[in-house]
């Protein structure tokens, strides 16, 4: 009885040996699965097949010397890919007798407008029923600003660059946005030429201080729209092209997704250590309790609650390296609340995307890191290498 009383303990520290080990090798993650759930259709459609519809088909001039022309026309490019329109780039000094037939808009993502070759073009498209946007601010760099080509535009005078503050919605041209607006104590601005327009143009969005900043004009069968802006790279002005774009030719039609993301930035990601004042103060606890007893749980409720699915985007250290070897978190919690949080997250419905091995941005110099705070890699190596470290 002895001996068998000893086996099974035996028995059982073997087990949970093997169990432990498993465990160190994060097996059990590799269990999860982030299931992906099939909307349903609604029933069959009517009308004719998508694959016998041309997509709507848009020409992009714009300035392979100037790199904010060059951001617009890949931001633009984007776009319309994701759109499910389809586009055609071409340099400011490409000689273009003609827009090609079943163009649906011109889109002009330079503001020196003087070294566009195609302005005949444009001009002849535009009164035969097309549509011309330009989407960048005048400015005179290779020529002289055509004068007749701004009056086309709704243009009377050109004069140098601005950055007004602020937005003014003037009417439905943004579907509900009339008398939008914000301006007081706002950071948002804009490069923006100081104009004088015709009376015939239709003003659509101004800068708080009334700077035109959005109009159309008519013009034989056609109509031109001018953005008096700057095209960012980033999300700032999605929706003002968005509308733009909605606005070449008589209707539009683009797939919208009905769905919210939710992501949790940083997460999973090294707690941090001791006690933050005011956490401490109404919890009476440490950080990282706070995150393990109160916030994580709210979490998990809150998608509970809600049907929610969390992205989480993993970072595994804070610290500034940039060269290999990178290694993971020296102390066993930190490890440890990284697959923990992740396994519940993947538990819950969510998926986990990355984020970096730490926070510092993946790219060389010359992206602005030093405004940011951050430093610049120096090799894409080294990034993979962080990277694998991460997925490891």
């Amino acid at each position: 009885m002895a001996k068998r009383g000893l086996y099974l303990i035996t028995a059982f520290a073997v087990v949970l040996t093997v169990f432990a080990q498993l465990n160190r090798m994060d097996l059990f993650i590799d269990w999860q699965h982030v299931i992906n759930r099939t909307i349903p259709l609604l029933g069959d459609r009517q009308g004719q097949p998508a694959t016998e519809l041309a997509a709507d088909h848009f020409l992009i001039i714009y300035d392979p010397e100037s790199v904010g022309s060059v951001f617009a026309r890949h931001h633009l490019e984007d776009m319309l890919t994701q759109q499910k329109k389809t586009s055609e780039s071409l340099p400011l000094d490409a000689a273009l007798t003609e827009v090609p037939e079943g163009t649906r808009g011109v889109l002009v993502a330079t503001g020196d407008l003087g070294a566009v070759a195609a302005v005949p073009a444009i001009e002849q498209y535009v009164a035969a029923g097309g549509t011309a946007a330009v989407l960048m601010h005048p400015e005179a760099h290779r020529a002289p600003l055509p004068e007749a080509f701004l009056q086309e535009l709704g243009i009377v005078t050109a004069g140098g660059t601005i950055r007004p503050l602020g937005v003014d919605i003037k009417n439905d041209y943004f579907l509900g946005g009339r008398g939008f607006h914000f301006g007081a104590g706002t950071e948002y601005t804009t490069g923006a030429t100081a104009v004088k327009l015709t009376d015939d143009v239709e003003l659509a969005m101004t800068a708080e201080t009334q700077e035109p900043l959005l109009w159309e004009r008519q013009a034989g069968a056609g109509r031109y729209i001018v953005y008096n802006g700057d095209v960012r790279d980033d999300k700032t002005n999605v929706g003002v092209l968005a509308a733009i774009l909605s606005h070449c030719g008589t209707e539009t039609v683009y797939p919208v997704l009905d769905a919210k993301l939710f992501f949790i930035d940083d997460f999973p990601s090294p707690s941090p250590k001791g006690v933050q004042e005011k956490i401490g103060r109404e919890f009476g606890m440490a950080t990282a309790d706070f995150y393990r007893q109160i916030w994580w749980p709210y979490m998990l409720d809150l998608a509970k609650q809600y049907d929610l699915r969390y992205t989480g985007l993993i970072i595994e250290s804070y610290d500034n390296q940039i060269k290999p070897p990178f290694t993971a978190p020296n102390d066993r919690q930190g490890r440890d609340n990284l697959i923990v949080y992740g396994r519940e997250l993947l538990r819950a419905g969510g998926e986990l995307g990355i984020h970096g091995y730490n926070h510092q941005s993946l790219a060389p110099d010359g992206y602005g890191q030093g405004r940011l705070d951050y430093i610049s890699w120096e090799s894409q190596a080294d990034m993979i290498a962080s990277l694998q470290e991460l997925r490891r």
